[in-house]
């Protein structure tokens, strides 16, 4: 019934095949049951649509190495070890389809699929509100980039609105915003930053004496009358509650020019460990002063 087929290196290839279809096979299972939970899809159609692919694959991949090999002893081995394979897979998928069983699945070699994600990812399903809000300040004032501050974003928007943690959340979500505009702006990343009519803070940092803030102006004249904001938290990321919110500066600070001026411990507290600045307004002046 079956032949010798043709013998060489090519003799590999049923067997080499069907590892590869086991393997791929092996993850998108999973992708698939992972997308499909998270899109609220019917178990029922996840299942029929999974197991649906997997057989169309694995009968093209047949067919094809039929074609090439013939019938041989190797392709009656594929056809058994594609087909154990495959009950094999399914097999360990989970029968009660949650996303978060599927996530948290230790997967050979490495690990579960929310360990490839990072390492802030690595617990974010099981995090409690008040553990996103410490995570997310972290992630926003110590040494930030663009790729730490969506991660924050992400934290902060586990956070539901019942929470106590909700108006600090919001709060760290405009700081966020605030810190992403200074590094576009600081490695010249933001285009529309450089036509941009506008006072914006550019640097903060934190000295013995306060907090060192630097503000550019980017209109084409003087401005003054600056009122700004500040925002106050602790390690925590919980916000301060500070008695004077909208601070107003008569500095004049001149076209494309920088001023830098410090918040003492009179506006800002010693015990906070973070310092959000934004300019609300200003006014334009004739001259400097």
């Amino acid at each position: 019934m079956f032949s010798t087929g043709n013998r060489g290196g090519s003799g590999r290839t049923p067997i080499i095949a069907a590892v590869k279809v086991l393997v791929v096979w092996f993850f998108l299972a999973r992708a698939i049951l992972v997308i499909g939970i998270s899109n609220k899809i019917p178990e029922n159609t996840v299942w029929t649509l999974d197991i649906l692919l997997f057989v169309i694959t694995a009968m093209y991949v047949f067919v094809r190495e039929s074609i090439a090999e013939g019938l041989s002893v190797k392709m009656f081995v594929f056809a058994v070890l594609l087909g154990a394979g495959g009950v094999g897979i399914f097999s360990s998928l989970p029968r009660n389809l949650r996303l978060k069983e599927m996530v948290k699945q230790q997967l050979p070699l490495i690990g579960s699929l929310h360990n490839l994600m990072g390492d802030d990812d690595s617990d974010v399903i099981d995090m409690r509100p008040v553990e996103h809000l410490a995570r997310a300040s972290k992630l926003i004032f110590n040494n930030p980039t663009i790729e730490s501050l969506l991660q924050a974003r992400r934290h902060l928007g586990r956070i539901p609105t019942t929470a106590v943690e909700f108006p600090s959340a919001q709060s760290l979500m405009k700081a966020a915003d605030l810190r992403k505009r200074e590094i576009e702006i600081r490695n010249g990343s933001d285009n529309k930053a450089k036509d941009s009519q506008t006072v914006e803070v550019v640097e903060m940092e934190r000295t013995p004496k306060g907090w060192l803030v630097t503000v550019r102006n980017k209109t084409a004249t003087p401005v003054g009358h600056l009122q700004y904001e500040i925002a106050a938290f602790n390690a925590g990321g919980w916000q301060i509650n500070l008695d004077h919110q909208l601070p107003v500066s008569e500095k004049v600070i001149r076209s494309d020019e920088t001023w830098t001026f410090t918040i003492g411990p009179e506006m800002v507290p010693r015990e906070a460990a973070y310092v959000s600045v934004q300019i609300l307004s200003w006014k334009e002046v004739s001259k400097p002063r």
